[in-house]
Parts: C-alpha cells; sequence; structure tokens
C-alpha cells in the first residue's frame, strides 16, 4: 500500500482496487465484494475484518473504525453506481460436515435441506453464504 501522499482512506481503496476484488450490487441493492468465489457483504463485520488484517499485514499498522467505515462507504457507493448487477439465480450454504441449504429465493427465506439422513423444506438457518458462478448469498 502506498502512504506518500495518500490518507490511509485512499490507499485502503487503491489496494482493494488493485488486489483484484470484483465490486458489485445485487438485486436486493446491496453491495458485495467477490472475493475467493464468496460473495462478502461490504457493510458486514467479516469484510470490515478482511480489511483490518489485509491493511496490518501490508503495514504493521492498525487502522480505526472511522477509516474502515469511510473505505466501506466509498466501496458501497462504487459497487452500487458503477459495479455490475449480479442477479441471484440459486442460493447455496453449508451449515455443518455432511449438511446443505439451498435457499428458494423466497421472502419467507424456505430452504430445501438435504443431509445423509434425508431432505426436507424449512425456513433456512444459513449465516455465512457461499456463491457458485456469480451466485450471490441468501440473505442471513
Amino acid at each position: 500500500m502506498k502512504k506518500n501522499n495518500y490518507s490511509k482512506r485512499d490507499s485502503i481503496i487503491e489496494y482493494i482496487k488493485d488486489s483484484g476484488i470484483e465490486l458489485v450490487k445485487g438485486g436486493d441493492s446491496k453491495a458485495y465484494a467477490l472475493i475467493d468465489n464468496q460473495a462478502y457483504p461490504i457493510a458486514g463485520g467479516n469484510f470490515k475484518g478482511r480489511i483490518r488484517q489485509n491493511y496490518y499485514e501490508e503495514t504493521q499498522e492498525s487502522i480505526d473504525d472511522r477509516t474502515v467505515e469511510e473505505v466501506c462507504n466509498q466501496l458501497i457507493a462504487t459497487a452500487r453506481f458503477t459495479g455490475k448487477l449480479v442477479e441471484p439465480k440459486i442460493r447455496v450454504a453449508a451449515l455443518d460436515v455432511g449438511e446443505l441449504e439451498i435457499d428458494l429465493g423466497n421472502e419467507d427465506k424456505a430452504c430445501v435441506w438435504v443431509s445423509a439422513n434425508g431432505y426436507g423444506i424449512r425456513k433456512s438457518l444459513i449465516q455465512k453464504s457461499i456463491i457458485y458462478n456469480n451466485v450471490l448469498p441468501a440473505a442471513a
């Protein structure tokens, strides 16, 4: 990350853009960062944690809450106004070893639950989702 004439905010934003992280918007109007085949809500704690960790690993310095919020606000604006729209088609999440949920995309968060013991339809228990082929995560 560059430090000359750059604020922490600017250097972090430049680093994120240069690192190949894709900023997209979902059909739910939320902003996401696509990293290693996973969609992270930019406003979420997991993404903010990655920003803090990456900045520390690059500079050996901590980053304050205000700077993280400023970075995320700028990235959210970029994703919403210039990011491509990625419409969810199927949302999938692994719960425990041998368990899987396939979100039906309903307002009531209904999903098909599948395990070695059987399957059924229930309200989703998804906390963290993964994406396949630009599919966004189910709402938690």
